[in-house]
């Protein structure tokens, strides 16, 4: 059977889906709206260099470029915020606190594969500092 359109375009999105590397489902979904709008972005960008663009069709895909561009930093943003949001924590008086993201490493059909920060600790004590 031989590959069509749709099926390189699925095997061109999927590398960057899993450098992503989504942990939930609304992390996936955020992912493959990250790269439609990439690839959109990319492909109006294509549109507005072609040669044989008119002024008007090349000023009318910059500005799709431009809006989805600024369209794409918020995606990233969210998705950012969501893998670091930190739980409401309490530090009573003479406690210390510390917080990190764990990383770390899976392997994945014997390739060795990292991983986002998937877990936050929190660590207190009682005590001096």
């Amino acid at each position: 059977m031989a590959l069509t359109k749709v099926d390189d375009k699925y095997n061109s999105i999927m590398p960057l889906l899993l450098d992503i590397a989504p942990q939930n489902a609304l992390e996936g979904m955020l992912a493959v709206q990250m790269l439609g709008t990439h690839n959109l972005t990319m492909e109006m960008t294509k549109i507005a260099l072609d040669v044989d663009q008119t002024v008007d069709g090349v000023n009318n895909n910059t500005n799709r470029v431009t809006k989805l561009m600024n369209t794409f930093k918020p995606q990233v943003e969210t998705l950012q915020k969501h893998r670091n949001k930190v739980q409401h924590v309490n530090i009573e008086a003479g406690e210390q606190a510390s917080v990190g993201n764990v990383r770390g490493e899976r392997v994945l059909m014997g390739k060795m594969e990292r991983t986002t920060p998937s877990a936050t600790v929190f660590t207190w004590r009682k005590g001096k500092a």
